[in-house]
């Protein structure tokens, strides 16, 4: 199976809520990319193909980083993906601070 992902993903932790508005749930990022990431550590799963709001918290808890996402799979595992509605733009000014200052380099 080829690799299908455009982006190489980092291994991370960071505190995340997700959902509606009106009705987050907790998880965990375990992977980041500039086009998406893996949820982990959920006790709700949202259904595949909604659009989710996320807030990513790299530096514990605080105002955390918003942004819109849709997700793209479900894994009964406890985890699912998303993928980010940004464009290049968005993704070098919203993503990048991230990566430069909480990620370590592979």
């Amino acid at each position: 199976m080829s690799e299908r992902r455009r982006f190489h993903r980092w291994t991370c932790q960071f505190s995340c809520k997700y959902g509606a508005t009106d009705l987050n749930q907790f998880g965990v990022l375990s992977n980041l990319s500039y086009g998406g990431a893996r949820i982990s550590e959920v006790d709700v799963m949202p259904m595949e193909g909604v659009d989710i709001d996320l807030t990513i918290f790299p530096g514990g808890q605080g105002s955390g980083i918003h942004l819109k996402a849709h997700v793209s799979y479900v894994n009964p595992d406890g985890y699912f993906g998303v993928q980010f509605y940004l464009s290049p733009e968005e993704k070098s000014q919203i993503l990048l601070p991230i990566f430069r200052g909480h990620m370590d380099k592979d």
